[in-house]
């Protein structure tokens, strides 16, 4: 059963449907966020960075896992 219809902006609609056999589709369940476990190491002490390690990494875009 439609329950509402609400026009967002020109030719754009949300529609509320009432069903309850969606609330027990996998397609219609709420998102879980995705976790992701982080391992850091401390660096010895004597650890010195060479230049080319600093510039190895420097203007690339970081991109999440669940970007892919």
């Amino acid at each position: 059963m439609i329950s509402s219809i609400t026009e967002l902006s020109t030719c754009k609609y949300a529609i509320t449907i009432q069903c309850p056999m969606l609330c027990k589709h996998p397609l219609f369940q709420e998102e879980r966020p995705i976790w992701h476990t982080i391992n850091c190491n401390a660096l010895p002490k004597d650890y010195k960075e060479t230049g080319k390690e600093k510039d190895q990494f420097q203007d690339k875009p970081i991109t999440m896992i669940a970007d892919l």
